[in-house]
């Protein structure tokens, strides 16, 4: 993909910044709860048991992290949230190893996203779920259907970082084109990156 290489490795690692791919890094409560869904009501028993714990415990923590924000939350609600979490990671890091290697998969994945999983707790701008983001991607996944995606590993980072700055931009009511612009002409210079545009006044 030609667009790859216009901007320098630092102009690539500011479009893939934590903050513009926050979504991306956001895992999907749903896709975790799925998985957990189908492992309690299979015949393995130390795997059902994993999934029904670790469903009960998901979705506890959305619960209580739904009712009151970070700076609202009292002493009681704070040591509530804690235990789930304290919970949930004892229960994966249990499982990490386990026989049944969709249980084993299901905990490695969530303790190496650990930070991404429970980025929700902490940070009120994040939803319990990045259904949203999954919405606003969707013609992005058609698209790959129907054209078979990039050639080159270098194109995919390149697309999706891409993707996520144009529709953070829509989402906030600027141009992302121009934005583009901007930033790529910056990076060609030499000149400081311009800042992501601020969401528009509602």
């Amino acid at each position: 993909m030609r667009g790859a290489k216009i901007l320098s490795p630092a102009s690539m690692a500011y479009w893939q910044s934590r903050n513009w791919c926050a979504l991306c890094r956001h895992r999907h409560k749903a896709h975790l709860i799925r998985k957990a869904i189908a492992l309690s009501e299979g015949y393995y028993c130390s795997g059902s048991g994993f999934g029904r714990n670790l469903l009960r415990d998901l979705r506890s923590l959305i619960e209580k992290v739904a009712d009151e924000k970070p700076a609202e939350r009292d002493a009681k609600a704070e040591r509530a949230i804690k235990r789930l979490l304290g919970r949930i990671k004892w229960n994966c890091q249990c499982h990490q190893h386990d026989f049944e290697e969709k249980v084993r998969a299901l905990a490695r994945e969530i303790l190496r996203d650990w930070d991404a999983v429970i980025a929700f707790v902490t940070n009120p701008l994040l939803p319990a779920t990045n259904n949203d983001a999954e919405r606003a991607l969707r013609h992005v996944v058609l698209a790959r259907l129907i054209g078979f995606g990039t050639r080159t590993d270098e194109g995919s980072r390149f697309y999706a970082a891409a993707i996520t700055v144009v529709e953070t931009c829509r989402k906030r009511k600027a141009d992302p084109w121009a934005y583009a612009r901007d930033l790529i002409a910056a990076a060609r210079t030499g000149a400081p990156h311009p800042k992501l545009p601020a969401p528009a006044a509602a």
